[in-house]
């Protein structure tokens, strides 16, 4: 059902109004339509605003420990991984031997690099869902010392 490009209509996330249809909301990016989800470039922002949120706001305990799920193994996997082939790189003398081309030195160094990243990103995300998690916690537990720190 297609939506008349004339009517206004409310975003259920973050309720600014916009005119027409979209298939994200125009001011916040959540998905407002049913084909947001089944189109292949909808799918990957969906996912992408699932994930935000789940970091910036996760309210319930199940959300916590999907995201520790979803990144602990790219943390764990791309820390050793990198972590290792440093600790190599930098005690084995062999590592770097007589056969080793410019190219193989340039592969080396952008695995360690993506494998770094994929490590550092999963921490962050970890880091932060956590640290959010907590916060938000706290907050509905003691609702008025947050209210008091708002206003200084």
């Amino acid at each position: 059902m297609k939506m008349n490009q004339s009517e206004i209509h409310p975003c259920p996330s973050c309720g600014h109004t916009y005119q027409g249809d979209h298939d994200f909301c125009p001011h916040c990016t959540v998905p407002i339509s049913h084909q947001s989800k089944t189109q292949p470039m909808g799918q990957i922002y969906s996912e992408g605003f699932m994930i935000r949120e789940a970091t910036k706001n996760p309210r319930k305990l199940i959300v916590l420990l999907g995201m520790w799920c979803l990144h602990l193994p790219g943390l764990l996997i791309g820390g050793w991984i990198t972590l290792s082939s440093l600790f190599h790189l930098f005690t084995d003398s062999n590592f770097w031997g007589p056969g080793m081309t410019f190219t193989d030195v340039v592969l080396v160094t952008v695995a360690l690099m993506m494998l770094g990243g994929l490590a550092l990103f999963s921490f962050v995300s970890i880091y932060r869902t956590t640290k959010n998690y907590y916060r938000l916690q706290a907050e509905k537990a003691n609702p008025q010392s947050h209210h008091e720190k708002t206003n200084d």
